[in-house]
């Protein structure tokens, strides 16, 4: 099930189709971020979604606990994507964790439990279905304090994993769960990444491409000899103000110098079930750049998250299954100023999207100290991408010191679509085209 069809099932499955006459929805609340508000507890679905209600005004939530994603029950076990969990490939084994998650959310916060709720500055409050984004703090100790918050409580005790989007705790988050993980805490107890199955590893015949836009240069057309991949032969371009090629059409470009590639569309995206071996080409494109090792990132903290011209990690499980197992790590950050092992130091590259908001001089800084000490930065975009998240992936490159930038087009096959594969590879002048073990 793919991510974002997936989201839409299980809200109607666990929530039994609320009407609004049942909760409010969240673009109404005028929470403002930051401020704890008071709340009793009325009842628990999940792991990862309660119902409240506001004590100041009896005004009731479904709240889809923020930052977490607990195992499906039973109930909703057909909407398990196992390749969301690192190491973990038995679905049973999620199922029962998926129990053990509701269980533990009942016994830590039973009807009547009083707490505390708030939204985050970088999220919406409210999801795509109506439910409140929120934190809940609660008393865990009795000792009169609300000084648990159960978001990462959850995650602590190995009952939840960190959900990939913009929240501001994303990385604190994170490092919740890679302690839980590596003392294999609740639900980690078998996952074991290192030996994940092997899956697609196979040479590369043909790249899959959705919603793809060329990529050019900052004064024009792409030298042959720094495009591994272009649209097949009879592809055409839909230009709005971009360069045109009245030759091959490049879908992705390279800058050795400055260990970075642009890419045209969004090929590890999961909503899409295409065949081709891009898996394989971007992993063999990574490790051309990158004179690293270590895991690698996606960065995921400038509203990626569900937006239709970017990624977070949500988006890309299947590629991290893929990198599992290759025995590589698949992590987003939101930050590139954190240590450990999801940090941007101990990385061997750092795959970029169409950022919404554009990234700080700070931000850019640590990209440029990152590719001096031998990182790679692969920058993709897309087709749907707005004037100003173009802009925003331009301005990444060109703050690294590349000429690379996305075309102002759309790029068709011959039959008129924007989601096609193609074959029309450099062999001569890239070697990216085996299997990468």
């Amino acid at each position: 099930m793919k991510r974002r069809s997936f989201l839409g099932l299980l809200t109607t499955a666990a929530a039994g189709g609320l009407s609004a006459s049942q909760t409010v929805a969240a673009a109404d609340t005028q929470l403002e971020p930051g401020t704890w508000y008071d709340a009793t507890i009325t009842d628990v679905t999940d792991g990862d979604t309660v119902d409240v209600t506001l004590d100041s005004d009896g005004t009731e939530y479904e709240i889809r606990v923020l930052g977490i994603d607990t195992p499906e029950t039973r109930r909703n076990s057909r909407y398990e994507n196992v390749d969301e969990w690192e190491g973990i490939e038995d679905d049973k084994h999620l199922t029962n964790w998926g129990e053990n998650a509701k269980e533990y959310a009942q016994n830590e916060l039973p009807d009547g439990t009083s707490v505390e709720i708030a939204v985050d500055s970088e999220e919406e409050e409210e999801d795509a279905y109506g439910r409140l984004l929120a934190y809940i703090k609660y008393d865990e100790s009795g000792d009169g304090s609300m000084d648990t918050l159960y978001n990462r409580d959850v995650i602590e005790q190995g009952y939840a994993r960190v959900y990939g989007s913009s929240l501001t705790k994303h990385d604190d988050f994170w490092n919740a769960e890679d302690d839980a993980r590596a003392n294999g805490a609740g639900v980690w107890g078998p996952s074991d990444p290192q030996n994940t199955s092997e899956t697609g590893d196979d040479p590369v015949d043909e790249v899959f491409f959705p919603n793809v836009s060329s990529v050019r240069t900052d004064t024009g057309g792409l030298a042959d000899s720094r495009a591994p991949v272009y649209a097949p032969t009879d592809a055409s371009q839909s230009l709005d103000g971009g360069y045109d090629y009245s030759g091959d059409i490049p879908l992705v470009g390279v800058d050795e110098a400055v260990n970075t590639a642009m890419v045209g569309g969004l090929f590890v995206n999961e909503e899409y079930d295409a065949s081709g071996q891009h898996f394989v080409f971007l992993t063999n494109l990574i490790d051309f750049l990158s004179g690293k090792s270590g895991q690698v990132l996606i960065d995921g903290g400038h509203h990626q998250f569900n937006n239709t011209y970017a990624l977070s990690n949500e988006d890309a499980v299947d590629y991290q299954r893929y990198l599992e197992g290759q025995g590589i790590a698949f992590e987003q950050v939101n930050t590139f100023d954190g240590a450990g092992d999801n940090a941007l130091s101990t990385a061997r590259a750092i795959v970029v999207t169409s950022p919404y908001e554009a990234l700080t001089t700070s931000e850019t800084d640590a990209l440029n100290t990152f590719v001096s000490n031998g990182g790679a930065v692969v920058l993709m975009g897309s087709a749907k991408s707005s004037a100003s998240a173009r802009t925003n992936l331009d301005d990444v490159a060109a703050a690294l010191g590349s000429d690379l930038r996305l075309n102002d087009d759309q790029v068709f096959d011959g039959s008129g679509n924007s989601n096609f594969q193609t074959s029309n590879l450099d062999t001569t002048n890239f070697s990216l085209w085996s299997s990468f073990t």
